[in-house]
């Protein structure tokens, strides 16, 4: 029925419907009484697309050509070895940091499952008609809010065999997971709010701990009440109780893995931090901690010598750009799926077991990627995305800064083509238990399965001609 806009029913029946099916731009080709609502409606799926930009002429794009452009200048310089060197880059002189959190599942991991019909008694397969039992589909229980681990991950590549080749290295993550990651400035200001908190306590652990202010400058010594009563501990304490860490931790912890990696390459004194933009690393506070650990603007994948100077950009990295990131683009999708593999190979172990990989609390999730990224990416994979990165320049610079789609999504065919999955060896005896139940399976369904009567063939039209 046709409504006006009161919800009474208009005069003229289907006159709108008539009149768009007399338009010239009408597409309809039979008479109106035999339209009905399922014969006009489109339905599709609704694709989904990364954030960015389309328009080349936004402030957003134009500071990704600015960026793009000054990275593809500096990749032609070459790199120096020695500091004091030109401002040049070189793929091996790289480091690539970025986040990436996971969720807790709590039940089965896969969007699919499948059931067989087994024999109770023995568990094994057996025909419905035969007496098999299907054993029914299982939940996922979904919270309201969800749990999740936290980590920071970083590669490289180096060469190895006496430089014959370039191999991917994996360095060890940064954990979080429990915390929220404050810039200097906002750790700052929590950490003096939670001191004077605890100034005022005068029961439990507090009822025989010194004031934390010095009376001499009536200002907090550093830990104030904190460092009475745990000495140099005192920042961790802090940290568990306001459930937030400070991105300098994950500045240290970076420094210390990459001064490991390269330490045996031409750029150990020299190797550049790659992070994504992440707004508490790129903040003043963050970047005056760096200067301090010696790391200026020359070991710093970023803006330099004016790009983007007197816009929001200024001195910092564009967001939304996960092309140049060799861990978006397509490193983490390898982690998720080696975590969802080992998920799957493991499920029948008990949950008390060492071996089994689990995501139903943020510990587990936890122990699940700590010991998938020990095998999952491949360090060939690694190499593979961080040489990408001047072809993914080349886009962003051929689009002028607006967005580009992924150079290489991995879905589909192409991912099971070139996606090399290596288990962890937690699952050799499991693969080995799973083989031989697989071949048991296969044998009780050939010998349940009936015979097939054949047919005599029927000849083909070629062969009736030839009649």
């Amino acid at each position: 029925r046709e409504l006006d806009l009161a919800g009474r029913r208009r005069p003229g029946g289907n006159s709108i419907l008539q009149e768009a099916c007399a338009s010239p731009c009408s597409r309809v080709s039979r008479p109106l009484a035999s339209w009905s609502l399922a014969s006009v409606e489109v339905a599709s799926r609704t694709r989904k697309k990364k954030t960015g930009k389309t328009d080349p002429e936004r402030a957003w794009a134009k500071a990704r050509l600015a960026q793009a452009l000054q990275y593809r200048q500096q990749l032609g310089r070459g790199m120096r070895t020695s500091r004091g060197g030109n401002s040049g880059l070189e793929l091996e002189a790289i480091g690539w940091w970025d986040e990436k959190h996971a969720k807790c599942v709590l039940g089965h991991s896969n969007k699919h499952q499948w059931d067989f019909p087994i024999d109770p008694s023995t568990g094994r397969y057996c025909a419905v008609e035969d007496g098999g039992q299907y054993q029914g589909m299982h939940e996922v229980t979904q919270p309201k809010f969800d749990q999740e681990a936290r980590f920071a991950f970083g590669v490289m590549m180096k060469r190895v065999d006496g430089g014959r080749r370039l191999s991917g290295v994996k360095m060890e993550p940064y954990e979080y997971t429990g915390k929220k990651m404050l810039g200097v400035a906002e750790w700052e200001k929590a950490v003096y709010k939670e001191l004077e908190r605890v100034e005022d306590l005068k029961g439990g652990v507090w009822a025989r701990v010194p004031s934390g202010i010095d009376p001499a400058t009536g200002e907090f010594i550093d830990g104030g009440r904190y460092y009475r009563l745990y000495g140099d501990e005192w920042m961790a304490r802090v940290e568990d109780k306001l459930a937030t860490v400070c991105v300098t931790r994950l500045i240290d912890h970076i420094i210390v893995e990459m001064d490991k990696a390269f330490a045996d390459t031409p750029y150990k004194d020299t190797y550049v931090i790659a992070h994504d933009a992440l707004s508490q690393f790129t903040e003043k506070g963050a970047r005056a901690y760096l200067r301090s650990k010696g790391f200026d603007e020359d070991r710093l994948l970023g803006p330099r010598d004016g790009t983007n100077a007197g816009t929001r950009y200024e001195d910092k990295q564009v967001g939304d750009t996960p092309e140049l990131m060799p861990l978006d683009s397509n490193l983490f999708s390898d982690l998720s799926y080696g975590c969802k593999q080992h998920r799957a190979m493991t499920w029948r172990l008990s949950n008390d077991d060492p071996r089994k990989f689990k995501y139903g609390t943020p510990k587990e999730v936890s122990d699940t990627m700590r010991r998938t990224w020990t095998v999952c990416p491949t360090p060939e994979r690694i190499v593979q995305d961080i040489q990408r990165f001047p072809a993914a320049l080349d886009a962003i610079i051929a689009a002028n800064g607006a967005y580009v789609d992924e150079l290489d999504n991995r879905k589909g065919r192409r991912a099971r083509k070139t996606r090399k999955f290596i288990a962890h060896s937690d699952c050799d005896d499991v693969c080995a238990d799973d083989a031989r139940r697989y071949r048991e399976m296969l044998a009780d369904v050939r010998e349940s399965a009936q015979p097939v009567r054949s047919s005599p063939r029927r000849p083909g039209p070629v062969a009736e001609a030839a009649m």
